[in-house]
């Protein structure tokens, strides 16, 4: 297959990494300034062996505008950027030569399909959530043979795509040959969606305390204000999407977030403090944007958001 990773940050970097290792052809899309980085090739760690034996990532070829793109043909071209990248003039430019390669979106807007339907047909178009965790290495206190992009793929969690089944059969078998359990889930918007809104209060209330996480699992008011606030965040995604929250959410409370602070620390390889700061620092554009849609759309439906407007209140401006 011929792939196209736009955006080559971290998760970029990792997708572009597992599909060339599955068999693919990876080519990037890139702004200008980022060519010289591109054409060094990227260093990969996989986070379980350690931070001292990168692999290399080398793109077949790197772009950088549409008219590059029109001298292509991808079998599928992937979105590896924020939902606020993906806003914009760029989008119905770049769209408009891309053939009929299979279109995959891995952004975590609500209205993220809708935004890009607007421009793409939807037999050619797909979804998809990370599952990865993919950041630039060294994190503060951890140390790497050479800077690179260190991941991890957490057992059991699959990645997870919605789209034209013939469409992503070929797609999902590439990635299981580079080492990324993936799998089609049916209405994985919604579902996506949930848990979003979810981890947005979650970061917006870690935010609040300085990204600890055992200052947030001590702190019954922050846990209630946790609690609350992913509750109006899941309200209306339920309006959104006129749908029912999962099971596991609905058994959500101040007691159950105690419990799942405490174990979220133990199961990654690196420190979960040190990532979650440095990585949602970097999206916090992002993070604001889907916390204020959430509070928007509750205002149009009429329903208060005094926690979700507490929480934006507290963390403020973008700090980047």
């Amino acid at each position: 297959m011929r792939i196209l990773i736009v955006g080559a940050g971290s998760i970029g970097q990792l997708y572009g990494f597992i599909l060339q290792r599955g068999g693919a052809e990876v080519d990037v899309y890139v702004r200008p300034r980022y060519v010289d980085e591109a054409e060094r090739g990227y260093r990969i760690y996989e986070r379980r062996k350690g931070l001292d034996a990168p692999e290399i990532f080398e793109p077949a070829a790197i772009l950088t505008s549409p008219d590059e793109v029109a001298d292509e043909e991808y079998d599928a071209i992937i979105l590896c950027i924020s939902a606020t990248a993906l806003r914009g003039p760029w989008l119905r430019e770049f769209t408009e030569v891309i053939g009929d390669a299979t279109l995959i979106s891995l952004t975590p807007g609500l209205d993220d399909r809708d935004y890009i339907a607007q421009y793409v047909d939807e037999e050619q178009l797909a979804m998809g959530a990370i599952t990865a965790v993919s950041y630039p290495a060294p994190l503060p206190g951890e140390e790497a043979s050479e800077p690179g992009t260190a991941f991890w793929l957490p057992p059991l969690t699959p990645a997870l795509f919605d789209g034209p089944d013939d469409r992503l059969r070929p797609i999902l078998k590439v990635l299981k040959n580079g080492g990324m359990r993936s799998r089609a889930m049916k209405n994985l918007p919604q579902t996506a969606a949930m848990t979003s809104a979810i981890l947005m209060s979650m970061i917006g209330v870690l935010e609040m305390v300085g990204w600890s996480i055992s200052e947030l699992r001590a702190s019954r008011e922050h846990r209630e204000l946790l609690d609350d606030a992913s509750d109006e965040a899941l309200s209306i995604v339920e309006y959104r999407f006129d749908a029912k929250r999962p099971l596991p959410s609905r058994l959500l409370g101040p007691f159950t977030w105690s419990g799942l602070l405490l174990a979220a620390p133990i199961a990654p390889p690196f420190d979960l403090e040190t990532y979650l700061e440095v990585h949602f620092t970097k999206t916090a554009d992002q993070t604001r944007m889907i916390i204020e849609d959430y509070i928007s759309r509750r205002e149009k439906a009429d329903l208060p958001s005094p926690a979700l407007e507490r929480v934006l209140d507290e963390i403020g401006d973008d700090p980047t």
